[in-house]
């Protein structure tokens, strides 16, 4: 299932079997080209040295996304306190946290899981805010990085985003099922 959903690029069924694999990555030979990233090796390239553009701009990167996430949708801007200041370096934090855990699956997905039991449990975020974030990050990226940003860049992110944001959804969808 993990490979046929590698090969075609199913980000929902992805997400699932990634979910379901990672502790067995490692253990499977015609996997190293993927083990990186769900794009495969070039893909993982491209986000990790398309965000190293960005760490030096972290502050502005930060600005353009939140900005572009409160005019995509207004209602989500009272789920953060008035002083972003905090949440901006916490979003920069996880977002290098993901893109270095690329490489480590084993540690970023439970990571990743914690994450979205906490926002799901905690903070009430519904799947549909995940879309509206990750149009924002891909916006951000393609402002920050400018002409280096490409179409091959867009995807690998998509992808990279979609697999994320789905475990996260999938993990925080069963924290509120347990908690009811």
């Amino acid at each position: 299932c993990l490979r046929q959903a590698l090969l075609g690029r199913h980000v929902d069924d992805l997400a699932r079997a990634w979910e379901c694999s990672w502790p067995n990555v490692r253990a499977w030979s015609w996997l190293p080209a993927y083990s990186a990233d769900p794009r495969g090796c070039r893909g993982s390239i491209l986000v990790q040295t398309s965000w190293a553009k960005c760490v030096p701009i972290a502050d502005v990167a930060a600005d353009l996304f939140y900005n572009k996430l409160f005019e995509l949708d207004p209602e989500l801007r009272p789920l953060f306190q008035a002083d972003l200041a905090a949440q901006k370096k916490k979003l920069m934090a996880m977002i290098t946290l993901a893109v270095e855990g690329l490489t480590s699956l084993d540690e970023l997905v439970p990571k990743v899981q914690e994450l979205g039991r906490r926002h799901a449990v905690y903070y009430k975020v519904t799947a549909p805010m995940f879309d509206t974030v990750g149009a924002a990050l891909l916006d951000t990226l393609e402002k920050g990085l400018g002409e280096s940003w490409d179409a091959d860049h867009k995807e690998a992110w998509t992808i990279v985003y979609g697999v994320l944001s789905k475990t996260m959804i999938n993990a925080g969808d069963a924290a509120v099922a347990e908690s009811a």
